[in-house]
């Protein structure tokens, strides 16, 4: 009998481990789940909707792959989101692997104030030609520009996978106790790079499994405890499932948890939803089906144009992609319509008050990277690049920013876009290194004219205390350069107006 083999270079310290896919190997005692796109495609914007598992020693991956990668001959080239099960599932991994024989890796390991394993998240991986970022929940993560980037330069498929790696000073320790387990995804994107700009591709719900799309993997590596097998990749309700099983027990007979996505990360790339400062008089029955004059919908941090001839769904107008109005109206704060107007007629009690400026600013401090053994990287190089993050959405005012404080040692703060309507405010807070040494750690108190009665924040660790706020950095923003600077944002609840706070901020 004659058997397929495929080998795959993984790195573990600095021993480069050759492993053997085999279809006649014995069978191991778990079974997991990898799909992977037909079709292959050079550049785009990749957003998926995901619910990792939580539980030490399994990953849940989303990655990009040049399929031949692991032949001899042939330059590797992978992109990877790898979320730690370990630990509550608050750590996620971001690689790009490239290289011809002597494999370069460079990773890092960025830590949430969340668990990824207790909701659904937006992960993105934006590629084009020299650059590769990555984004959570429409916040900028990490990017890389030139180097590695430029060396991942051939069409590549999407894959899924979820499996437990046998590496447990890198995932873990895995009791098998903890079966079966699952990955939930609920949508996927793929936009299309046209040399300019991202546009729309196609768009899965995963109301099916399209064979026509996606296949499945029957197959395993030494490194993977489980083998892949296609019985336990499926859909259910909607949603995408990949789950862990021990032998003999394959498939998933669950309900996929609900995508509650009332409850969105905030981020500061997006615009929030303007109030008016006085009580509008409502429409109740009207529905809009046309998009007002300079709205567009904030489609989890991306911009897409309002649909002018549908009031649902998705479209396609002008050549290009739409949102009809009550989609995008649907979804949670900090998304959805945004800039603009509201039309005539109105959706049900909707005032026609008008933004007066929304934050742009992403911080600029650059991630900690935290070399680990991967199974699907070989390291032997750093990072290339250093992020430096642009806005992603354009703000309809922009007032200018003035200090609030004097330096307090090497560092200087200031507070800028304070946005705020009849019950609610927002602002960004910004904290530049303005010395000649790197400062790692920051922390600061904003004092305000009443108490502040704070809704969200992001980007920061915040409390309250009476009429001040505390805030202080989280693990990737802690690292300021020289010149650098790092920003946050705050919203609340404000019956009347609420002052700009002073601002004090000292280094750790």
């Amino acid at each position: 009998m004659s058997t397929f083999k495929r080998f795959m270079a993984y790195a573990t310290s600095c021993a480069i481990l050759l492993m053997a896919f085999s279809l006649s190997a014995a069978a191991k005692p778990y079974k997991s789940a990898e799909i992977f796109t037909l079709d292959s495609e050079l550049y785009g914007k990749y957003v998926i909707r995901m619910h990792a598992a939580k539980g030490s020693g399994v990953l849940s991956n989303f990655f990009l792959w040049k399929d031949g990668s692991e032949l001899a001959g042939v330059s590797w080239e992978e992109v990877d989101i790898e979320v730690f099960g370990k630990d509550e599932s608050y750590t996620w991994q971001s690689n790009i692997i490239t290289g011809l024989g002597n494999r370069i890796t460079s990773e890092q390991e960025h830590t949430a104030s969340y668990s990824f394993g207790e909701g659904y998240h937006t992960f993105t991986i934006e590629w084009k030609p020299g650059q590769i970022r990555w984004l959570v929940d429409g916040q900028l993560i990490r990017e890389t520009n030139g180097g590695q980037a430029s060396d991942v330069k051939n069409p590549a498929q999407a894959r899924f996978n979820f499996w437990p790696a046998n590496i447990p000073s890198w995932v873990g320790p895995f009791n098998d106790a903890i079966l079966p387990l699952h990955m939930y995804v609920n949508w996927m994107e793929y936009h299309r790079w046209n040399g300019n700009d991202f546009e729309l591709s196609w768009r899965d719900d995963f109301n099916s499994l399209n064979s026509s799309r996606w296949g499945k993997a029957n197959w395993t590596f030494a490194e993977n405890s489980a083998d892949f097998v296609p019985q336990n990749a499926l859909t259910r309700n909607g949603y995408l499932v990949l789950t862990m099983t021990h032998e003999g027990q394959e498939g998933y007979t669950g309900t996929p948890p609900e995508d509650n996505t009332s409850n969105p990360t905030p981020t500061p790339t997006v615009e929030p939803t303007a109030e008016p400062t006085q009580a509008p008089t409502p429409t109740p029955t009207a529905t809009p089906t046309q998009a007002p004059t300079g709205e567009q919908c904030n489609w989890y941090g991306t911009l897409y144009p309002l649909c002018n001839n549908s009031s649902n769904g998705w479209g396609w107008e002008n050549s290009q992609s739409c949102i009809a109005y009550n989609t995008c109206n649907g979804q949670p704060a900090p998304f959805g319509v945004v800039g603009g107007s509201t039309p005539t007629p109105v959706p049900t009690a909707t005032p026609t008050a008008t933004p007066t400026a929304t934050p742009t600013a992403t911080p600029t401090a650059t991630p900690t990277a935290t070399p680990t053994a991967t199974p699907t990287a070989t390291p032997t190089a750093t990072p290339t690049a250093t992020p430096t993050a642009t806005p992603t959405a354009t703000p309809t005012a922009t007032p200018t920013a003035t200090p609030t404080s004097a330096p307090s040692g090497e560092l200087s703060c200031e507070v800028s876009q304070l946005n705020q309507w009849g019950s609610g405010y927002q602002m960004d807070v910004t904290i530049t290194n303005e010395g000649a040494q790197p400062v790692n750690g920051w922390q600061l108190t904003l004092s305000f004219n009443k108490a502040p009665d704070l809704t969200g924040s992001w980007n920061a660790s915040v409390g309250v205390s009476g009429k001040q706020v505390t805030a202080s950095n989280l693990s990737w923003n802690a690292q300021l350069g020289s010149g650098q600077s790092a920003s946050f944002g705050l919203q609340g609840n404000a019956n009347g107006n609420i002052d700009e706070p002073s601002c004090t901020v000292t280094s750790n």
